[in-house]
């Protein structure tokens, strides 16, 4: 018997197919919308990544850790994505990656602490995931991951969390945040003149600012990363993952070039037998090429989200940036929307949706129609 992973989802249906992009067939062949796309991880995923996802299966589906043209090719259109003021390392997991950051601005800037925020995600286990529902997540602490409180709250102060920072005595290595926080919050936005504040303080007191895209990068919320969105922002660190494999596993992190000026790398960087794989890289590769194809995927992707508020802005305190939408509802489970065919997500009272962005217009509307007739 399997010990399950799931604490959300003990339904009993049995998903077995995309029909398009934003649907969903069972083992029944039932229907359903996909608001959810498995938190992000199919966001970009299209019909026609089985084909060169199988020619490279059988050609060579991983090479571990030695070069590779679909490397170098798939490492210099990422770059590309954040104006080649980046490098790259390649991880195996969301919360690898988070890790991964965190290690390297304590190795970096020869400090201990790292600060994250109530509300917010970062991974699996203990420390940074915010979470107590997860047997196993739940036991790992670690106790210089420091959890401060909502840098969503409206009477969030800087004047009390600069304070905060100074009882550290100079001891702080990297300040991680998520632009929009997903997991734990159900799709909360950071204020221009909040996520402002806190990239100016962060550089007035020496501390790197870690950007958590996890869930919200690669055109969710119309900008490539979240953080794009916003005046001003210029992270030392940005963590990605989840939807670039259109549903493979391709996780990393993009380090500010200018940090490995004084940094060595004769002893090599970070190690893991599946941080990269080519059937991945190749997925990735051909939804960067579709990609190219649209003159404006920002502009794409914010026609599409303009349907959701035709339908939503009236719902109490809606919240939309690109396919990235979420609403407060105080009623209705996510199993009730689920048996009249949506998955969507439902977290702490909010409504999340972030349907699969190659979703038709025509199917969005459907979605949005059926939800609509739920509420």
């Amino acid at each position: 018997m399997e010990i399950t992973s799931s604490y959300i989802y003990d339904f009993d249906i049995v998903f077995k197919k995309y029909k398009e992009p934003g649907v969903l067939l069972d083992i029944n062949n039932k229907e359903y919308f996909d608001a959810h796309s498995f938190s992000c991880s199919t966001s970009l995923w299209i019909p026609t990544l089985s084909k060169v996802i199988g020619e490279q299966y059988n050609a060579l589906p991983t090479a571990y850790e030695f070069n590779s043209e679909l490397r170098k090719m798939l490492t210099s259109k990422l770059e590309d994505l954040v104006s080649n003021n980046y490098f790259i390392s390649y991880t195996a997991s969301g919360t690898d990656s988070v890790i991964s950051a965190i290690h390297f601005a304590k190795l970096y800037t020869q400090k201990k602490y790292v600060i994250m925020f109530d509300g917010q995600y970062h991974g699996k286990f203990g420390s940074l995931s915010g979470r107590r529902e997860v047997i196993l997540q739940h036991t790992f602490y670690d106790s210089s991951i420091i959890l401060y409180d909502s840098i969503h709250n409206k009477d969030f102060s800087f004047e009390n969390f600069e304070h905060f920072l100074s009882l550290f005595r100079g001891d702080v290595a990297a300040i991680i945040v998520e632009p929009c926080a997903i997991a734990n919050s159900g799709g909360v936005f950071l204020k221009q003149d909040v996520f402002k504040k806190l990239f100016d303080v962060a550089k007035s007191m020496d501390i790197l600012l870690i950007v958590d895209e996890v869930q919200s990068g690669f055109w969710r919320t119309g900008n490539v990363f979240s953080y794009q969105g916003y005046f001003g922002i210029d992270p030392d660190v940005i963590v990605f993952g989840k939807s670039i494999g259109g549903g493979l596993p391709l996780y990393g992190v993009f380090y500010k070039s200018n940090l490995f000026d004084n940094f060595s790398l004769k002893r090599g960087f970070y190690s893991s037998t599946f941080a990269f794989n080519l059937i991945a890289a190749r997925a990735a590769l051909h939804i960067l090429e579709n990609i190219s194809s649209y003159k404006s995927i920002y502009d794409y992707i914010e026609c599409k989200g303009k349907i959701f508020d035709e339908f939503f802005s009236d719902m109490k305190d809606y919240n939309r940036k690109g396919m990235l939408i979420s609403f407060y509802l105080d009623r209705l489970s996510t199993k009730e929307f689920l048996e009249k065919g949506v998955l969507l997500r439902k977290i702490k009272n909010r409504i999340l949706l972030t349907p699969p962005l190659f979703t038709s217009f025509d199917v969005i509307k459907e979605m949005c129609n059926r939800i609509k007739e739920i509420i």
